[in-house]
């Protein structure tokens, strides 16, 4: 407790009749204090009416007395403070000496006070905040921290915002498994953490029939105040460790007939009601339905990993465009075949890379209506080079095209040499016969057909010792048929 030094008392005469008329006569209320160690150095007269200390009982205080659950405003324990005036946007809340909150708005800034390093305070009292309006405001700021955080600290959140909205110093989530009779620690509020609880056992288990008092509201199925706590029994059914209770209010999250969670704050300095009761029931609400849709997107997430390695994994070009042309997805495979970098890739439109022939046009209109297509094009890489692919496209749903992309380059090489072997073939006035690896005849050219007097037709499929009354010499069969499956092997490697 502080108790005010003669030095500190002359102080305070010292600052003249001005400062005095100013504080002491001021209609809103006021106090001073010192910047280092946030003791109460002066209230003023409105000050003790309203929040209905002695001027004895305000100086054995500190800042943490006043404030909530250790919710001292940042601007209070800013050493850093100027003495322009910086308001406090937001809503806070003061105790009052009964033990109840008051809501309020507050602005300080940076005075001398003797020899003391102080902070000169105003408060505007704000009585015609609702519950529901601060509720609303919690549930803001809630959605706004949801935006960036992990579904552990939207949690913590929530109950650092119920503490503050209850009056509370505990505060505890506990998820409910489907089975309906295991609850699991989820979390504790900061406070709870920080200062009062050792237990072990995040993300434990709990049977419901082993639990204690504080799970009545699932046995019941509604919310349960215990403004006796210790009177009630059963409170070594706590864990080691865990922080002492002297009232409780739990409320179940119901989502219809099912309990999904239960949300407890604890320790308020006074009984709880029922309008903290609304209060944590629209945080509880907010806090369930943020922790579907973060888990939700962690399955998301979860799934597109998956997705995503399975097109990596495939050898052709994959891609994903809306109506227009625009790429959304592609595959590594289709940034190697075409030379860009993935986030390239996706600056890019179809009508970029599939080059559009006036005799070959895109044809997107007809994939836009649901046709599938299959065609042969001719793609631009990075570099300018030009690559020859097979594409299989369909619209996939109402904005998306999927298509699939080979390259055939080698394909299409292969072609023609087999084009330009079976011209040859036909324009050579000698027999020229080809045979697969058992004999049976693959070519049969016209000057074959001149000697033998079979047409292609009539010969293709039979083995070449039916048709030309070959004779080989022991051996001879086999050794031709092992050099042509030793050429194929080369090819193939």
């Amino acid at each position: 407790m502080h108790v005010l030094t003669k030095k500190e008392e002359a102080d305070m005469e010292n600052l003249g009749p001005d400062f005095r008329f100013f504080f002491d006569l001021n209609p809103i209320p006021m106090w001073i204090h010192d910047r280092r160690t946030f003791r109460i150095l002066k209230v003023n007269q409105k000050f003790l009416e309203i929040f209905g200390y002695s001027q004895v009982e305000i100086l054995h205080t500190t800042l943490e007395d006043l404030f909530p659950a250790r919710q001292v405003p940042p601007l209070l324990l800013n050493l850093n403070l100027t003495p322009q005036t910086l308001p406090m946007l937001n809503l806070w809340g003061l105790r009052h000496k009964a033990g109840h909150i008051v809501n309020v708005e507050i602005a300080g800034q940076s005075v001398g006070f003797g020899s003391c390093d102080a902070a000169l305070v105003t408060v505007i009292v704000r009585n015609d905040q609702s519950l529901e309006k601060r509720a609303l405001e919690a549930r803001l700021r809630i959605s706004e921290f949801a935006r960036s955080h992990s579904l552990d600290d939207i949690l913590q959140k929530t109950l650092d915002e119920a503490e503050l909205l209850t009056e509370s110093n505990i505060g505890f989530f506990h998820f409910m498994e489907a089975d309906q009779r295991t609850l699991w620690l989820q979390n504790w509020s900061s406070n709870t953490l920080r200062s009062m609880c050792t237990a072990e056992g995040k993300y434990s288990h709990y049977p419901v029939e082993q639990a204690g008092i504080w799970a009545d509201c699932v046995r019941q199925r509604k919310p349960i105040m215990y403004n006796d706590y210790q009177s009630m029994g059963r409170v070594d059914t706590l864990p080691k460790g865990h922080a002492g209770l002297t009232r409780i209010l739990t409320a179940p999250v119901m989502r219809g007939d099912t309990i999904v969670a239960i949300v407890g704050v604890g320790n308020k300095p006074i009984p709880y009601d029922e309008r903290d009761l609304t209060g944590i029931n629209l945080l509880a609400d907010l806090a369930w339905d943020i922790a579907e849709t973060k888990k939700a997107e962690d399955e998301l997430r979860a799934s597109e990993a998956n997705y995503r390695t399975v097109m990596d994994q495939a050898s052709d070009c994959i891609y994903i465009s809306d109506l227009d042309g625009k790429f959304i997805e592609v595959n590594r495979a289709g940034c190697e075949l075409l030379g860009y970098e993935r986030k390239e890739f996706l600056c890019l439109n179809i009508r970029d890379v599939i080059m559009a022939e006036p005799d070959h046009p895109l044809r997107l209109p007809e994939l836009i209506k649901g046709k599938t297509l299959l065609s042969e094009r001719r793609m631009r890489r990075k570099d300018g080079s030009i690559v020859l692919v097979e594409i299989s496209a369909k619209r996939i749903d109402d904005e998306r095209l999927l298509g699939i992309v080979r390259d055939i380059t080698e394909r299409k090489q292969e072609e023609e040499r087999l084009k330009y072997h079976a011209l040859v073939m036909s324009n050579v006035p000698s027999a020229v016969i080809s045979t697969d690896l058992e004999l049976h005849i693959t070519q049969w050219n016209k000057g074959a057909e001149r000697l033998y007097g079979w047409s292609e037709s009539e010969v293709l499929g039979c083995l070449i010792d039916d048709i030309c009354q070959t004779e080989f010499h022991t051996g001879q069969q086999e050794d031709a048929q092992q050099r042509l499956f030793a050429e194929k092997n080369g090819r193939v490697s």
